[in-house]
């Protein structure tokens, strides 16, 4: 009885000695506030919308870099139309970060789970992004955006930026691939389009934020006032091709 309580003593002593030993985190490296000055260089990103039966989008993205040393790219929380933040971080997945054809990694910020701290290596010039998106399969899921007809495609949820920086600062070239024969709508201006894959025009990140984009199978497009100096169109997606049968009353 004597060895065992000498024992259990000793095991206590032991927790109580490696408990005493343990030393807090360093306070994280603040991430840098964002500022008004130009992004050296405009981010690359395209978007493959096409696999209708996973609901997954799939991110390709090009960041350019002058430095090495730490970059810090952040998914939007603070997004136009909202009161708080908030994102759809859960469902971003295969996170790949390359520089140069070899994979750096990425370290995830130890307070903010938005952002991810990547080492760019001397020399590189610019780092490849890739990643999914994983959408929502059913509701309890969050806010359904794709489906086997329509797709709602979020900036926010597809793109990763830099901090540090104003997002109407930072320009952006964005491409989308569509499921083939789907039309599309967005407030972005079309630059070119090819078989299924459209390019934008340059904007700037603040912008293609606020620009979502509808695609869809059954997909219509009215001129209300072109060729004004301002065209504006309206266009609209639906479940079935009899749904887009607006009347001429009713467009005007």
């Amino acid at each position: 009885m004597k060895k065992t309580i000498l024992g259990f003593a000793s095991a206590i002593a032991l927790l109580a000695g490696t408990a005493s030993a343990q030393v807090a985190a360093p306070p994280a490296k603040p991430i840098e506030l964002p500022k008004d000055i130009a992004y050296p260089g405009t981010l690359e990103i395209t978007v493959d919308a096409t696999d209708l039966d996973h609901k997954i989008f799939a991110i390709h993205e090009v960041v350019p870099v002058t430095k090495s040393g730490d970059l810090v790219l952040m998914l939007p929380k603070w997004l136009p139309g909202h009161h708080s933040p908030g994102t759809d971080i859960a469902k971003i997945a295969d996170l790949m970060v390359t520089a140069g054809g070899s994979n750096i990694g990425w370290v995830r910020d130890t307070v903010d789970v938005n952002a991810f701290h990547i080492n760019v290596p001397k020399g590189a010039k610019s780092v490849t992004v890739d990643f999914k998106f994983l959408s929502a399969t059913t509701a309890a899921a969050g806010r359904t955006v794709m489906t086997p007809d329509m797709i709602s495609l979020q900036w926010n949820s597809n793109s990763l930026y830099p901090a540090g920086y104003y997002a109407s600062r930072i320009p952006i070239k964005a491409t989308v691939k569509i499921p083939s024969g789907w039309g599309y709508g967005t407030g972005l201006e079309t630059e070119s389009k090819t078989d299924d894959t459209i390019v934008f025009k340059t904007t700037d990140y603040d912008t293609l934020v606020d620009s979502p984009l509808i695609i869809g199978h059954y997909f219509k497009t009215w001129d209300l006032d072109a060729p004004g100096e301002a065209p504006v169109y309206l266009s609209a997606m639906a479940d079935s091709p009899e749904l887009l049968n607006a009347s001429d009353d009713v467009i005007a």
